[in-house]
């Protein structure tokens, strides 16, 4: 029975005090679906590290604030997949204000053109473009042979507020979703979030470890030495597991599989790590491309050479 069956019979229990408990969801989805589902309880924790949509992202009005530009160390260089001309000066100008550079691609075609010249680090994709759609767009950079480019940030930009149409995009790849007009505080926001996940360059977030350090006996290294032992062992057979339902094509087992491994390792810090196992999970949910799938578990089994390296500096230490 998972969390969602086991709310629903408590809430429907006919003790009105045990209908009256508080429940708080916690779990590694951040994801607005994920949160629908919880529905019926009170509060959330998210695992660490992870970091929920902004509430009504794609839905809020203009804010005022005037606009601030970020750290111009930390900008991001964005590609702007976009055809309407208008639409195009208005990013580009909104863009520049917020102290990130960009380049524009009129179509689909254009945009694949220019990832295979050039490097950027998240992706504004417009949905309805002639010659090749956002859609179709976002399904070939999901296929591309180096992993880098196939699991860079695509955010949709488009008309269409609908349920649907985020689902459509979320189903062929895309990681988050804006309507237009766009809100300049939003988009910084919505940059902030994904520069910081793509900016991501250490294996682990010390600062986990340090935090179940102080959960240890005085002068003792137990309790972290054990959790990184057991994670090695369960992250060796979760990645035996998922390389199997890749070649079953399991999808439903893949996706189970690869959302445990990302729970596991964000609470011991490997976050590059938990959120390639989050872009695994989104595959298998979606049933995306194999292509895609094969690069980006290519990509954790790299990445996990690199986290049980630095996992092991902190065995006996405190």
């Amino acid at each position: 029975m998972d969390g969602y069956e086991a709310t629903e019979r408590i809430l429907l229990d006919s003790n009105l005090k045990i209908q009256a408990i508080p429940i708080i969801a916690m779990t590694a989805n951040v994801i607005e679906g994920e949160r629908d589902k919880c529905l019926a309880v009170e509060k959330w924790i998210v695992h660490p590290e992870a970091k929920p949509l902004e509430s009504g992202t794609y839905m809020e009005k203009p804010a005022i604030a005037p606009l601030e530009p970020v750290d111009k160390v930390a900008k991001a260089h964005i590609l702007i997949v976009e055809d309407n001309s208008i639409n195009q000066k208005v990013m580009t100008l909104t863009l520049e204000k917020l102290g990130y550079s960009s380049e524009l691609a009129a179509n689909g075609v254009e945009a694949l053109k220019l990832l295979d010249k050039k490097k950027y680090d998240i992706i504004l994709m417009d949905c309805q473009m002639p010659e090749m759609d956002g859609y179709e767009t976002t399904s070939n950079i999901r296929k591309w042979p180096n992993a880098k480019i196939a699991n860079l940030p695509i955010i949709a930009v488009t008309a269409n507020a609908f349920s649907d149409d985020k689902d459509r995009c979320l189903a062929v790849g895309m990681d988050d979703f804006m309507v237009k007009p766009i809100n300049a505080q939003n988009l910084a926001r919505m940059l902030e979030k994904w520069k910081d996940k793509q900016k991501a360059s250490t294996a682990l977030d010390h600062s986990v470890i340090e935090n179940l350090r102080t959960l240890e006996k005085p002068g003792s290294t137990e309790l972290v030495d054990g959790l990184i032992t057991l994670f090695n062992d369960v992250s060796s057979q979760s990645m035996a597991r998922i390389k199997l339902y890749i070649e079953e094509n399991n999808f439903n087992g893949l996706a189970e599989e690869a959302h445990s491994l990302k729970s596991s390792s964000a609470n011991l810090g490997a976050i590059v790590f938990a959120e390639l196992c989050a872009e695994i999970e989104k595959i298998g949910n979606h049933l995306m491309s194999s292509t895609h799938l094969e690069a980006t578990f290519k990509e954790l089994e790299k990445e996990l050479v690199t986290v049980i390296l630095e996992l092991s500096k902190f065995k006996g230490s405190n």
